[in-house]
């Protein structure tokens, strides 16, 4: 796969050690532990290592998931929306099918749940559009390539 796919793109200019960098910025400014993973995740994935970048990203969601096991915010549940939203880029540049559809679906079903109750934040809502282009692939069994979340 070439090097720096969709998932690293919007950062590529930073270059794998900048994405990380950047990541560390935004762990300090409050993201903390979970941030810092997904970030790393996606610098990962930029480089090309997507068997690594799954498992952090894997790594990322269950901590969001353990994080709202103890208090049910809004904001946890829209990172973790967002959290699956990456993983699921993540799986589209490792041609992972499975787990990009699986995480599309769960992000899409987060945001959904989350738009409901009129929670749902400004940027996950751009999502919606794409990941329903995405999920109607995985429906009628479309390449895993053609799965576009963010062009």
């Amino acid at each position: 796969r070439q090097q720096g796919g969709q998932a690293g793109k919007s950062l590529a200019f930073l270059g794998a050690g900048g994405v990380f960098q950047h990541s560390v910025q935004l762990s300090q400014a409050g993201q903390g532990a979970r941030g810092l993973g997904q970030a790393r995740a996606q610098a990962l994935s930029y480089e090309g290592r997507h068997r690594e970048a799954l498992a952090a990203q894997r790594e990322t969601v269950r901590l969001f998931e353990a994080a709202l096991d103890r208090k049910r915010l809004s904001s946890t549940r829209n990172r973790i929306a967002g959290a699956y939203v990456t993983l699921g880029k993540i799986a589209v540049e490792a041609g992972d099918r499975p787990t990009a559809c699986d995480s599309f679906r769960r992000a899409r079903t987060m945001l959904a749940d989350l738009d409901r109750t009129g929670e749902l934040i400004t940027n996950l809502n751009l999502h919606k559009a794409p990941l329903d282009r995405s999920l109607a692939l995985c429906a009628s069994g479309g390449p895993v390539s053609a799965m576009r979340v963010f062009d």
